[in-house]
């Protein structure tokens, strides 16, 4: 399968299957057990797996000392990291990572709008429609398992989210600088979709049909797969932040909730607002119905996060909500409590931090 995509500081197109030879033959990634800049994270077992933005097809693993703790410092000399067996330096600014239901652990570059696995295969090419804007783009990915019929392997259901937000003028093509100057908002959007077991080279046509009614957009991919396509239906931020600034998702989980009588797959996300010249910092998770519309009340983090510090492990920092916190994902099987990870100055510990919202508040809306 060939696909053109354009390679940022590249001044041409190139196909990717000649990219992915070129950068395996000619290309050497730089790496260390430490990692640069976290911006995902998933369990296996007592391990957690994370990327970094500014590790290039690499993915690390850290053995928790103590499960039962709920603050963790990662600790560079008992990390052990494996690359992508081909074209690693393709992976470029991954933001996320997540285990589909046939084992496979798959990584999400923003930079390029790929799904890749371990062994460098493209496993969906999420095309124009989530293409990196402003520097905002691909932030977070999510699976669950789907049964897809008696008899069958089982298959992956797959929620990724752009992040929306307001893009950062200095990113943006010297013509479209403009735009950023304008007190709009990009909403963030969320793309599910289903994965047989063992796909790949799978691809998104550019023309997404938007949701009408409420009612989810939908979309063919190649080898007849379907996906839905909807906004995340974010609150306004607080009264004393800017018109026209917009919380922004940088991860999102499935989350099976009640609405009314009915039980649906839908959604708990963060949603973060930042701006420094205002000293503006709100964080927030909040739930979501399966079409994006949002339901019952947010949870604040500062709480949980009091709870958490008192459990954790004696060389972890305490955890701060003013942290920029970049990736999560379930921390058990039941769906109960959450692992967060934080981006990081280059002085402090790469950390992780454990919560667990309140059973009331996870049921539903």
């Amino acid at each position: 399968m060939k696909i053109g995509i354009f390679m940022g500081k590249y001044s041409r197109f190139l196909s990717l299957s000649s990219f992915f030879i070129f950068m395996s033959v000619f290309g050497s990634a730089v790496i260390g057990a430490e990692l640069q800049e976290t911006s995902g994270v998933v369990r296996s077992g007592d391990d957690l797996l994370m990327v970094g933005n500014e590790d290039a097809g690499t993915l690390f693993r850290y053995t928790m000392p103590d499960p039962s703790k709920r603050v963790f410092a990662l600790e560079a000399a008992t990390a052990r990291y494996e690359q992508i067996k081909s074209g690693a330096h393709l992976a470029r600014d991954l933001e996320d990572i997540a285990i589909l239901a046939d084992k496979r652990v798959v990584l999400l570059s923003e930079e390029l709008s790929l799904l890749l696995d371990m062994n460098g295969n493209i496993v969906v090419d999420y095309d124009g429609p989530f293409a990196s804007f402003g520097n905002r783009g691909l932030e977070g990915v999510d699976v669950r398992p789907d049964a897809t019929g008696q008899g069958e392997a089982l298959a992956s259901r797959i929620a990724v989210v752009w992040e929306g937000g307001n893009p950062q003028r200095k990113k943006l093509l010297w013509g479209l600088q403009g735009l950023a100057e304008k007190k709009g908002e990009l909403r963030p959007v969320v793309l599910t979709h289903t994965l047989k077991a063992g796909q790949t080279g799978l691809s998104v046509k550019a023309g997404m049909k938007k949701q009408k009614d409420g009612k989810p957009g939908h979309e063919n991919f190649r080898k007849e797969l379907k996906a839905e396509l909807f906004e995340l239906d974010v609150p306004q931020p607080p009264d004393h932040v800017d018109q026209g600034r917009v919380y922004r998702v940088p991860a999102l989980v499935w989350k099976k909730l009640k609405v009314g009588a009915e039980t649906q797959w839908g959604f708990i996300a963060l949603l973060s607002v930042y701006k420094k010249s205002q000293n503006i910092d709100e964080k927030r998770l909040h739930k979501f119905k399966a079409n994006g519309k949002r339901c019952g009340k947010p949870l604040k983090l500062d709480a949980l996060f009091e709870d958490a510090n008192k459990h954790r492990h004696a060389s972890a920092p305490k955890a701060k909500v003013s942290w920029n916190w970049e990736g999560m994902s379930w921390f058990d099987d039941k769906r109960k409590s959450l692992v967060l990870v934080p981006d990081r100055d280059k002085d402090d510990k790469a950390s992780a931090v454990v919560i667990t919202p309140a059973a009331d508040w996870l049921k539903g809306c």
